[in-house]
Parts: C-alpha cells; sequence; structure tokens
C-alpha cells in the first residue's frame, strides 16, 4: 500500500509538473489558465460552442467563462451566432483575427508536443496513451463512487 501511495504522489507531482508548464507558456502571450484552455477549446472545436458547454469541459463557472468571453469579443477575437432552436443561447466561434491569435499560439505548441513525443519509440507513446487513459478512467470511476461530505 506504502509504494502505491508514493506512485500516486509521484504521479500527481508529474501531472502538476506538466500542467506548469502549459500554464507558463499561456503566460507567454499573457494569458491565464482558463483564458488559455477557452482558447483551446475555441480553436480546436469542430463548430460552434456555447458557454454552459465551455463550463462543463473546463470545468469552470459560468462566470469565468462569461469574464473571459466579453474581454475576448472586445478584441474582436469571438462573435456570436444565436442557436436556432434556443433564440435564449447563443454559441460562440473564433473571429478570423480569432484564430490567426490561436493558431500564432496553438500552433507552435502543437509542433513542440510533436516534437517531445517524437523523442519517445512509437511503443512508449502508445502506452503512455493507453495507461494515462486507463488512470483517467480508474479515477472518474473512483470520483464518481464516493459519497460527498456534509
Amino acid at each position: 500500500m506504502i509504494q502505491i501511495k508514493q506512485q500516486a504522489k509521484t504521479f500527481a507531482r508529474l501531472k502538476y509538473e506538466q500542467d506548469f508548464l502549459y500554464d507558463q507558456y499561456a503566460k507567454k502571450f499573457g494569458l491565464q489558465r482558463s483564458s488559455f484552455f477557452i482558447l483551446v477549446w475555441l480553436y480546436y472545436a469542430q463548430s460552434p460552442l456555447s458557454q454552459a458547454c465551455l463550463s462543463h469541459k473546463l470545468g469552470s463557472s459560468k462566470q469565468v467563462i462569461n469574464t473571459t468571453i466579453k474581454v475576448f469579443e472586445r478584441a474582436k477575437l469571438v462573435s456570436f451566432v444565436q442557436n436556432e432552436r434556443d433564440k435564449r443561447q447563443k454559441f460562440i466561434h473564433l473571429t478570423s483575427k480569432g484564430k490567426s491569435y490561436a493558431a500564432s499560439i496553438l500552433e507552435p505548441l502543437e509542433e513542440a508536443e510533436n516534437r517531445a513525443l517524437s523523442q519517445m519509440s512509437r511503443e512508449e507513446r502508445e502506452k503512455l496513451l493507453q495507461l494515462y487513459s486507463s488512470f483517467n478512467e480508474a479515477l472518474q470511476q473512483q470520483l464518481e463512487s464516493q459519497v460527498p461530505y456534509d
């Protein structure tokens, strides 16, 4: 049991170190974590996203999402499209300026990630992805089965 606890702590530390790398990268462009990951989701989305969807995907409050989107809107990085089925809901998408801005940040990051992964063998990459996915699934199951404290 002690070995598992130590491995869990080591894994958590490695995950935090990776998160720190992304946070530092975002700061180079004047972005906070939430703004950076909103930009990521909007850039890679196949279709416009709602604020509720972004809130769910990022685990952030709608207020945090709204504040960031307003900043992006003032900078003309995003615009809104009304939902045809529900006129109360608007979808967010990157403008041409927003796509260029996001690409200037995210494409070099993607290239760095690709170069980092290319330093591993094909088998190591596949194992990394499989193990990371397995851990996330197992952790999700464990967290969902816990009874919240009152």
